[in-house]
């Protein structure tokens, strides 16, 4: 039997939203999962499939008349492996603080790269200004020394 945080974790929606399938699709649910008088849900393993199948269909756009449906009609999703890929709230918020980071990251660099071919472009300019400073200073000691004579 698998609890309202379980689900919401390794299906990555929150605990609201497990209720709120478990409410609206409660005619494919085991009695567990919809329990009377504030009991605590418990989801069979025929539970996590519908929930899959839930999951799946809303994360492709589906509406509930089209995942009551399937339903109806007896498709079910997998049963995920929890002790492998599910995350406790924790890790999933540590995760996401994770790759909210790395985004940062990216962007830095790409600042950076655009920063570096920007200085890249100055050091030419100075290149060419200080080979011309150097031509100038040459064309003035030909005047000057023209210019003494």
């Amino acid at each position: 039997m698998y609890s309202t945080s379980q689900l919401a974790s390794h299906f990555a929606v929150n605990a609201q939203t497990v209720k709120r399938y478990a409410e609206e699709f409660r005619d494919y649910l085991s009695p567990t999962a919809t329990p009377e008088g504030g009991n605590t849900r418990r989801f069979t393993e025929d539970d996590v499939k519908v929930y899959d199948l839930i999951v799946r269909m809303k994360q492709d756009g589906k509406r509930f008349e089209q995942i009551h449906a399937a339903l109806a009609s007896g498709e079910r999703g997998e049963l995920p492996d929890f002790e492998i890929g599910s995350l406790t709230a924790a890790q999933s918020s540590a995760q996401l603080r994770l790759l909210k980071r790395v985004a940062e990251l990216q962007t830095e660099v790409e600042r950076l790269r655009g920063v570096d071919a920007r200085l890249e472009e100055v050091r030419e300019q100075l290149a060419e200004a200080k080979a011309e400073i150097k031509s100038l200073n040459r064309e003035i000691g030909r005047l000057e020394a023209k210019h003494d004579e």
